[in-house]
């Protein structure tokens, strides 16, 4: 292709940027990281984190040399998310307007 003086190339299409999250121990100083993922939550004894990937929540382990890849717990989930204490045996379904429920 020959070249032509004068006209300009436009610049090159970035790539789309991606999220990663790392975490690093106080204690060792270990470093573990998540690509494609977003942090969310601690754990309470901070052994887990809570990581967010498009509309999926996963729960990753901190603890290892080389972490196990993150393990899906929920899907659907829009919006904000965080740790509560104990167990959720299922999502909560919204309620409906006319039930008893919806009225305070």
């Amino acid at each position: 292709m020959p070249i032509r003086r004068g006209v300009r190339r436009p610049p090159p299409t970035p790539a789309p940027p991606t999220s990663r999250i790392c975490i690093a121990r106080a204690t060792g100083g270990e470093v573990k990281c998540w690509d494609g993922f977003t942090g969310m939550a601690f754990s309470p004894d901070s052994t887990l984190v809570l990581l967010k990937k498009e509309k999926s929540l996963f729960i990753g382990k901190i603890a290892g040399v080389k972490p196990d890849p993150p393990v899906k717990v929920i899907d659907g989930v829009d919006g904000a998310a965080t740790w509560t204490p104990g167990t959720v045996a299922a999502p909560i379904e919204p309620r409906r307007p006319g039930s008893k429920e919806f009225e305070l």
